[in-house]
Parts: C-alpha cells; sequence; structure tokens
C-alpha cells in the first residue's frame, strides 16, 4: 500500500478521501461477485464479507460510483483552500480571498484554520500549502492564496495515468490469475529481476530498458491495432493490451 499512499498524497488525496472511496469498492466487488446463482449478494453477507455495517452497506449501494468519488471526504489542506475562496467574510470586495496575517489582526490565518479544519496546528497547513505551491507570502508578510484547488503543480496526467491505467490494469490481471474460483488460463503477467546492481549502472539500465521497452510496445502496438481493423466489434467495449514499465526498488538502510 505504501506506494498507492505516496501517489494519492501527492496529488492532494488524504486517507478519509481514500477510505470513503475504497468502502464503496469493496461494497461493489462484494455485492458483484459473491452473490448465490447470479444474484447480487444481501446486505448482511456485505456486511460479514467487507466488515462493513449493514447501514452503511445500504446507504454505499444506493450510490453510483461517480457520486462516491464526487462526496469523497476532502483532505484538511483541501477544505481550508475552499472555505478560503467561498466564505463571505473571507473574501475582498472583489470576491477574491483575502491576503490574511498568520495570526495579526481580527480576521487571519490561524483563525480561519481553527474555523474550518480544527485541532490541527495552522502551522502544519501552512507548511502544506507552501508545498505544494498554493499560497505564497506578500510584502506585507501576509499569505496570499494563488491556487484554489489542493493539487500539486505538473503530476495530474502522469497520477491520472498512473491511478486510472497503469495500476488498475496491472491489479485487475492480478485479481483475475489469483482467484481460486477461475477455470479460465491464467493471464500473462511476469516480472524480471536483478539484485545487488551497482548503482553506476542505473543510469545505463534505465536507457536500455526504455529503448527495449519501447521498441516491443511498438511492435505489439502495431499488432493490436491490426487486430482490432481485421475483428473491430461494435458492440462491445472491452479493452485489452498490455502494461510495459520500469522498477527500481531501493531498500532504506541499504
Amino acid at each position: 500500500m505504501k506506494p498507492i499512499a505516496k501517489i494519492l498524497l501527492q496529488v492532494g488525496v488524504g486517507y478519509r478521501s481514500f477510505e470513503s472511496i475504497a468502502k464503496f469498492a469493496f461494497v461493489d466487488v462484494a455485492t458483484d461477485q459473491y452473490g448465490v446463482r447470479g444474484r447480487p449478494t444481501n446486505v448482511s453477507r456485505v456486511s460479514a464479507i467487507t466488515g462493513i455495517s449493514r447501514k452503511e452497506v445500504s446507504k454505499l449501494r444506493s450510490q453510483t460510483e461517480s457520486y462516491a468519488v464526487d462526496h469523497a471526504v476532502e483532505a484538511p489542506a483541501a477544505l481550508l483552500l475552499h472555505a478560503w475562496h467561498t466564505l463571505p467574510d473571507y473574501l475582498n470586495p472583489d470576491g477574491q480571498p483575502m491576503a490574511l496575517h498568520y495570526q495579526k489582526g481580527e480576521k487571519n490565518f490561524k483563525g480561519l484554520v481553527a474555523r474550518v479544519v480544527g485541532d490541527i496546528p495552522a502551522g502544519a497547513i501552512k507548511v502544506e500549502l507552501k508545498r505544494i505551491a498554493a499560497i505564497e507570502e506578500d510584502g506585507e508578510q501576509r499569505l496570499v492564496a494563488i491556487k484554489s484547488h489542493y493539487v500539486p503543480e505538473g503530476i495530474d496526467e502522469k497520477a491520472q495515468h498512473g491511478l486510472e491505467i497503469a495500476i488498475r490494469y496491472l491489479a485487475d490481471t492480478i485479481a483475475f490469475d489469483t482467484n481460486p474460483d477461475a477455470t479460465n488460463d491464467a493471464r500473462f503477467e511476469r516480472v524480471v529481476t536483478v539484485a545487488a546492481v551497482d548503482p553506476v549502472c542505473y543510469a545505463e539500465l534505465q536507457k536500455r530498458s526504455k529503448e527495449m521497452l519501447e521498441r516491443f510496445a511498438v511492435e505489439y502496438d502495431d499488432y493490436l491495432v491490426a487486430l482490432e481493423r481485421d475483428h473491430r466489434n461494435r458492440k462491445v467495449n472491452n479493452v485489452v493490451g498490455a502494461g510495459f514499465y520500469y522498477f527500481q526498488i531501493e531498500e532504506k538502510g541499504r
């Protein structure tokens, strides 16, 4: 889970948001995959399988996936930014968020934090907002909100690709291959590794790996395009393919 947590934190998704979305996923899968004779699993059994209360299972089963994502609990820093841009008493006459001293004056950053996110220290929220370049200090040492959203710059597209495509497809393959009830042939999934490589080789290894994987990826893509062209069925919307990636795990303390 640590790589997943790393990606989510990089894009501003905190634990409570992850928990609310994960609950929906657990209930959805348990409902769909563990029923009897093709029927959806009943609420009591979903609760027993997932450990989520029957009351919450019933609530989650009435939601769609998009609803679960849209109503995920935002991280405290995200809530703070939203409040700063929407609370009338923290907007200037032009409707923009006021520049705030950290703790000086009737309206200040520390007071806004206490009002919106409660017991989290204002200093910690300030550091986090600076980390993602959402605030800056002006010449009067006031904090100025320069972004209304809690997402670091420059990683949205890569993170979206990683979560929605690469990780999803790999995880789906592993789930398929490890299903004890499956009777189909396993899908191809291999990892080739070597240990104790001198770090001085990393640059050359990455370069050669990229060249080799890109060459095969182009060849494989040509094959898929030809397959789709010759056997396209417009009545189905299935996705098939293969993933290609280079990894480098550096253990702590080594």
